[in-house]
């Protein structure tokens, strides 16, 4: 059995995409979605709106934002993670297609580290790197889930030793 088979057959990857300015249609875009179509076995679908139901339940987010000038791309950045923390989607990983320098980046830095969110930026150039980083951040996204899932086994054992400890108090009590 090959690895697609058993990644794509536990359940469906659901990828989302917003267009920053759905209005100008240029050849990154054009790009993008033929890169995005090409990556086969996801579910990809465009939603109109950042706050759409779609983006909350996705497994990846990927956002066109060529267009978003340099000097506002950090402030842009904020509020997209504040708007996502809005909806309750921040633990989807977001992919953003946009051309920054190293400098700009550089400044994002400590902000980055210091967010507990977790996404990735892709200059229109590099295309050819789009699956594998879309690879890493569905990775990110299943060991997330998978770490909510261990807390909530963990608090629902925690929760039945406190009742069973509850329980025992009750009995010794009887007892005595």
């Amino acid at each position: 059995m090959s690895l697609s088979a058993t990644v794509f057959s536990d359940r469906k990857i659901k990828l989302r995409y917003w267009n920053f300015d759905s209005k100008v249609l240029d050849r990154h875009r054009m790009s993008l979605e033929v890169h995005l179509r090409r990556l086969g076995q996801l579910d990809v679908a465009q939603v109109p709106v950042l706050e759409d139901p779609g983006v909350e339940s996705s497994d990846l987010l990927v956002i066109g934002a060529h267009l978003v000038e340099e000097e506002h791309f950090s402030q842009w950045l904020r509020s997209i993670r504040k708007r996502l923390l809005a909806q309750g989607a921040i633990w989807v990983p977001v992919l953003v297609l946009s051309e920054c320098s190293f400098d700009s980046l550089r400044e994002m830095l400590v902000e980055s580290i210091a967010d507990n969110w977790y996404f990735d930026i892709i200059a229109p150039r590099h295309m050819a790197s789009l699956p594998i980083r879309v690879a890493n951040l569905l990775r990110i996204h299943d060991h997330i889930r998978e770490l909510d899932r261990y807390a909530k086994s963990l608090e629902d054992i925690t929760n039945r030793v406190q009742s069973l400890e509850q329980e025992l108090k009750a009995v010794t009590k009887v007892k005595a």
